[in-house]
């Protein structure tokens, strides 16, 4: 009998909010996930409705109004601040960077080289696999409280989506209302999850961000990493050869 070893062919998915209080300090960041915004104009200025109403936000956001005046042609702001945070979702982190990918944490001992037009399919790959690991403990208490399993996975999508990191603040300061416009508002929620500080920018990362929705609204999920598999066979295989 053959005995087939099993290697190192697992995969970490972590979780956006766990970056903030990883172990590894060359990893976390505490801010990983929120925002600030800051507007401020230099006069009470009449802003759009369409604006306005862009700032609905699903996740975690707080707006704290300064003066604002009503008018019969609309709304006129002097200042405001939005700040919170955007929805869990699993990440996946990759670097441009050979150097970089080696030497952000002593745990990593592989490195995995993979040609930058797949990066997409492998995304898809690892989401995959990550679809079939989803459990009720993925959830939120109330969906699994108020939902059959059979509605919820009738319901239930994950959205896979790619992207090179950007290295800024993440507050950012209006003084009118051309500076934020409404598709960049709109995008804020898929966006803070590829951002982060400029410290990191030596780091060059790539990451794929798994997005769970529920009546095609995001929702958090629990903050549980995943340990994915890369090879189905190792879940067969036992650590000793069976005894004859």
């Amino acid at each position: 009998m053959q005995r087939l070893p099993k290697g190192c062919n697992t995969l970490r998915v972590g979780t956006l909010y766990d970056f903030r209080t990883i172990e590894n300090e060359n990893l976390r960041d505490e801010g990983e996930g929120t925002f600030l915004y800051r507007v401020e104009f230099p006069a009470l200025t009449k802003v759009s409705s369409d604006w306005l109403a862009a700032f609905k936000f699903q996740g975690q956001a707080r707006i704290r109004i300064g003066h604002m005046e009503p008018s019969s042609s609309g709304v006129r702001i002097k200042d405001f601040t939005m700040e919170g945070a955007g929805h869990n979702c699993w990440i996946y982190c990759m670097s441009l960077s050979t150097d970089s990918a080696g030497d952000i944490s002593k745990t990593h001992e592989d490195k995995w080289s993979i040609p930058e037009d797949k990066f997409t399919e492998f995304g898809n790959y690892l989401g995959a696999l990550l679809w079939e690991s989803i459990g009720v403990n993925d959830l939120p208490d109330e969906i699994v409280k108020n939902n059959s399993l059979q509605s919820i996975q009738k319901r239930l999508r994950l959205d896979i989506d790619v992207r090179i990191v950007e290295y800024k603040e993440r507050a950012l300061y209006i003084d009118k209302e051309s500076d934020l416009p409404i598709q960049q508002i709109q995008a804020l929620e898929r966006t803070m999850a590829f951002i982060k500080p400029v410290d990191f920018a030596p780091e060059r990362e790539v990451r794929i961000a798994f997005w769970l929705s529920f009546d095609n609204k995001l929702i958090s999920i629990s903050n549980n990493p995943k340990f994915l598999s890369l090879r189905p066979i190792d879940g067969l295989l036992r650590s000793e050869p069976p005894k004859a």
